[in-house]
């Protein structure tokens, strides 16, 4: 079984610092920062206070912290730099590609096959992707 397709979980508890494994924080201006968790460990390619581009790969998806479904990303903005203690703010992507989704979130939980999109083309652009969607990035 390939490294991407096992899942492990946790001998011990895990501390509550350590839930969102290895993690990014990018500051991105106006007190609003974007959080990507979960991370594979060792993948970190970008360096505290880098700048760093849109589209550029700053890590790999993981399975890291308190994780237990598989390589993914959670991603999500807020108000301060700690990903625990910061308020989510709203916001939108400028463009990606809904290819399918799972019917409720237990579906990926328990590692069933997300649905195929039944619409030919899936392209969005300036909005947020619909719970439990698969979605791909350009």
């Amino acid at each position: 079984m390939s490294e991407a397709a096992t899942l492990t979980e946790a001998t011990s508890p895990l501390a509550l610092e350590n839930a969102s494994g290895n993690h990014i924080a990018l500051d991105l201006g106006g007190g609003r920062y974007a959080f990507y968790e979960h991370l594979k460990p060792g993948s970190i390619k970008v360096k505290r206070g880098e700048r760093v581009r849109s589209g550029q790969v700053i890590a790999l998806l993981g399975n890291s912290g308190s994780s237990s479904s598989g390589p993914h990303l959670h991603f999500h903005v807020g108000d301060g730099d700690d990903e625990l203690a910061a308020e989510g703010l709203p916001y939108v992507f400028e463009g990606f590609e809904s290819i399918g989704g799972y019917d409720a979130i237990d579906g990926f939980m328990s590692g069933k096959r997300w649905n195929p999109a039944q619409a030919a083309d899936g392209k969005r652009s300036r909005e947020l992707p619909a719970a439990n969607s698969v979605v791909i990035f350009p």
